[in-house]
């Protein structure tokens, strides 16, 4: 069992997640991902903000509407290992929202909760007032 905690590559697993993003491949992000992933995302990003059960959903329910809303990509620029199973990834969003022309930067933590195959749990913290005040017109 030990051998198999310590063959574990969470930062590999992490970064596979960000290229999924990056290519816009959907099919790339569930396989990183848990079937029965618990994602929780900020409180106050519009009505993506709360706790989220399941890959699929969270892909079809999250992500997809929040991409083709405010068109952001998360960047990250540092990686930290929390052995067995976390890793922290902080970054920023950049994205722009196409109704109102308004581009933003928001800065982000995700920490993820990793199992011997995928990521199990998600977390996001961002600064959500730089969303939204990208939505309000100039």
């Amino acid at each position: 069992m030990l051998g198999a905690v310590a063959d574990r590559d969470n930062l590999a697993l992490v970064k596979r997640f960000y290229d999924a993003i990056a290519r816009l491949d959907p099919g790339g992000l569930l396989d990183v991902l848990e079937p029965d992933l618990v994602a929780h995302v900020s409180d106050g990003l519009a009505d993506y903000g709360g706790t989220h059960q399941g890959a699929r959903a969270m892909l079809e329910k999250v992500w997809v509407p929040a991409h083709l809303t405010f068109r952001a990509m998360p960047t990250p620029d540092q990686f930290f290992e929390n052995p067995p199973d976390g890793v922290a990834a902080i970054g920023f969003y950049r994205g722009r929202v196409d109704e109102t022309g308004r581009e933003f930067e928001a800065a982000f933590c995700h920490v993820f909760r990793c199992n011997e195959n995928r990521i199990a749990e998600l977390r996001q913290i961002t600064d959500t007032a730089r969303w939204m005040e990208a939505l309000t017109p100039r």
